[in-house]
């Protein structure tokens, strides 16, 4: 599977992988900061060491088995290629998402007061509790891993009992179910990707993203709705996503793949605007250095 290279994209990724852990040697390079990113905010953690790791020192991505070189005092796995490959001590340990550290992130980040989160599917879906957006009371259910036909039955028949306050939110970290998708008590889904984001070296919540899709689905609206004095710019968005990648250290070198990226974030974060070409795209991040 592909994976995103901004750290709400990439959790989003790791959960819905399959398996328990993963490799942190085995995601591409632009993945590598965002990874970083999620260690420190504690969503990742360090597992425990592998028996059985993925060559890195060929092209095939074979599985190798590890085993410990008792003269180098290191590990090592052997490679049809390249023989002997030792393996660096910071890709030993395979990483794992941290199950609940997101639960608690959303609780704090919306927030919900009181907070009597309970798991209504063991590691998969649960119901956070009120919170007031925009002016309407929500209530929120978080759920993981509901992309397949029967997830979505499963968070059906879970949020089936859960009676909402004015409006009803499923917020999923799983690549966008269908946002008209009809649920039970009138409840909504919503991608995590839309509504939060990364600010001085944290993940907050977009408070204002959030109110837009709240107000869109309290008109009957499958998208965001701004209110008051109009939404930022095109430019404005192209600069904030841009510093953004800069503070989660993900620019790309290349000023066209930048400004690639930095439109399909805003298609992806913004689909209540036209996006901008990549050209004047380039053109406002060499303004930025001058």
């Amino acid at each position: 599977m592909t994976f995103g290279t901004d750290p709400v994209g990439l959790l989003c990724d790791l959960i819905a992988a399959p398996g328990d852990s993963f490799e942190a040697a085995a995601l591409p390079p632009a993945c590598q900061a965002a990874l970083a990113f999620l260690e420190r905010m504690g969503a990742v953690r360090v597992g425990d060491l592998p028996s059985v790791v993925t060559c890195a020192a060929c092209d095939d991505n074979h599985p190798a088995r590890l085993e410990y070189d008792p003269a180098a005092r290191r590990y090592r796995h052997f490679c049809p290629e390249a023989g002997h490959v030792g393996v660096a001590d910071e890709n030993l340990a395979k990483r794992c998402v941290e199950g609940e550290w997101l639960v608690r992130w959303l609780v704090q980040a919306l927030p919900i007061a009181p907070d009597r989160h309970r798991a209504l599917v063991p590691d998969s879906i649960w119901h956070l509790g009120d919170a007031v957006v925009g002016g309407t009371e929500i209530t929120v259910v978080f759920a993981e891993r509901v992309s397949t036909r029967r997830d979505l039955t499963a968070l059906a028949d879970a949020v089936r009992a859960v009676h909402p306050a004015e409006l009803g939110l499923v917020i999923t970290t799983s690549a966008a179910p269908i946002p008209s998708l009809s649920l039970p008590n009138g409840f909504l889904v919503l991608d995590l990707r839309e509504i939060a984001r990364t600010k001085d070296d944290q993940l907050v919540m977009d408070k204002p993203r959030l109110a837009g899709w709240v107000k869109g689905y309290a008109r009957g609206r499958h998208k965001p709705v701004r209110d008051g004095r109009g939404r930022p710019s095109v430019k404005h968005l192209e600069l904030e996503i841009a510093r953004e990648r800069r503070e989660r250290k993900s620019s790309l070198p290349v000023q066209a793949a930048e400004a690639r990226a930095i439109r399909e974030e805003i298609i992806r974060r913004h689909p209540e605007v036209k996006p901008p070409a990549e050209s004047t795209i380039a053109g406002h991040l060499r303004e930025m250095k001058s």
